[in-house]
C-alpha cells in the first residue's frame, strides 16, 4: 500500500510541476506579448508626438510668417499713410489762399460791383468763385484734384484766372529761340526743349560781406501752362455733368500791384507767343479785359450760369465721416 502512495505521490509531483512549467511558460508569453504591446504602445506614443510636434512647429512657423506679413503689411499701410498726409501738408499749403489772392478777388468783386452800378450787367451775369477744387482722374486711373485760384462765369464765356505774384523782375516765356545769347540761363534752369517757356524771376540782392549788389534767379516753369492744365480739367469735368462741350479761357494774372513792397513791384517782360492762354500784368488790364467780355455776344444765358454755378458748388470734398 504504501507503494502505491509513493507512485501517487510521484505522480502527483510530475504532475504538478508540469503544470508549474505550462504555467510559467504562459506567463512567460503573456509578459512577452504585453511587453511587446508596451513597446507598440510606445512606439505609437513616440510617432504621434513626433508627429503632433512637427504640426505645432509647422503650424507655429506659419503663424510666425502670417505675424511677419501683417507686420511688413501694416509698416507699408503706415508709410503710405504717411505719404499721403504729406502730400496733404503739401496741397494744403499749395491751396491755401495767399495776399495776392484775396487781393485778386477783391478787385474782381469791387468790377462786379462798378459794372452792376453802371447797369452793364445783372448780379446774376457775373459769378465769381474763388479757390476751387476739381477732381479728375489722372492717365493712371488715379482720382485728384486741381486747385484753381478764380474762376469768372461771364455770358461771353468762363475764365480760370491763375494768379502769380514773385518778387523781383520777371521773365515770362523764356526759351531757347527768344533768349538769344542768354539762352544758357534756360539751360542751367532745366529747360528740356526748346521750345519750353519758362518763368524766370530776378532777385536783387547784396552780399552781406562784400556789400557787393547780387542777382538771384529763380525758374517758376510756366504758369500759363498750369493755367492751361486747369481750364482743360474744368472743362471736361463740366462737359461731363451737363452734356454739352462747354470751353473755359486760362488767364495768368500777374498781380504786382496788390502789393506794397515795391521789390514785388519790378515789372513783367512778356515774351511768350502763347496765343492760348491770356497774360495780364496790372490791375487795369483785368479790368478791361472783363469789361472788354461785355461787348462779345453771350455764350451762356443766366440759367446756364446757375447751373454751372450749383454744379461747382455740390461738388462732395470730404467725406462724412472724415469729419470726426
Amino acid at each position: 500500500m504504501s507503494i502505491f502512495i509513493m507512485i501517487l505521490l510521484i505522480i502527483a509531483l510530475g504532475a504538478s510541476v508540469w503544470y508549474i512549467y505550462n504555467l510559467r511558460k504562459k506567463m512567460q508569453e503573456t509578459e512577452a506579448r504585453l511587453i511587446k504591446k508596451h513597446k507598440t504602445e510606445i512606439a505609437a506614443t513616440q510617432s504621434l508626438f513626433e508627429t503632433q510636434q512637427e504640426q505645432k512647429d509647422f503650424d507655429y512657423q506659419q503663424k510666425l510668417q502670417e505675424m511677419e506679413d501683417a507686420y511688413y503689411q501694416q509698416v507699408n499701410e503706415l508709410n503710405r499713410s504717411i505719404d499721403a498726409l504729406q502730400q496733404h501738408v503739401i496741397d494744403l499749403q499749395m491751396y491755401s489762399k495767399n495776399a495776392s489772392e484775396i487781393e485778386t478777388h477783391r478787385i474782381l468783386e469791387e468790377l462786379k460791383q462798378q459794372l452792376m452800378k453802371e447797369g452793364h450787367l445783372a448780379s446774376s451775369e457775373m459769378v465769381i468763385l474763388p479757390n476751387l477744387f476739381i477732381p479728375y482722374t489722372d492717365k493712371d486711373g488715379i482720382t485728384k484734384t486741381r486747385q484753381m485760384d478764380h474762376l469768372i462765369l461771364l455770358p461771353a464765356g468762363l475764365f480760370v484766372v491763375e494768379t502769380k505774384c514773385w518778387r523781383g523782375k520777371v521773365i515770362h516765356g523764356l526759351n531757347k529761340h527768344n533768349a538769344g545769347m542768354f539762352s544758357f540761363i534756360n539751360d542751367m534752369m532745366g529747360a528740356k526743349d526748346s521750345h519750353d517757356d519758362q518763368t524766370l524771376v530776378f532777385v536783387q540782392g547784396t552780399d552781406d560781406d562784400a556789400e557787393i549788389p547780387t542777382v538771384q534767379i529763380k525758374s517758376y516753369g510756366d504758369p500759363a501752362k498750369q493755367a492751361k492744365r486747369s481750364a482743360q480739367v474744368l472743362g471736361q469735368y463740366l462737359s461731363e455733368r451737363l452734356d454739352h462741350k462747354i470751353y473755359v479761357t486760362p488767364i495768368v494774372y500777374f498781380s504786382y500791384e496788390s502789393v506794397k513792397d515795391e521789390a514785388y513791384k519790378q515789372g513783367v517782360l512778356d515774351l511768350s507767343n502763347d496765343g492760348d492762354t491770356y497774360r495780364l500784368t496790372n490791375k487795369k488790364d483785368l479790368c478791361g479785359f472783363i469789361r472788354n467780355q461785355l461787348n462779345h455776344a453771350p455764350v451762356f444765358s443766366e440759367n446756364d450760369l446757375r447751373q454751372i454755378k450749383e454744379t461747382l458748388q455740390n461738388i462732395n470734398y470730404i467725406r462724412k465721416t472724415d469729419l470726426y
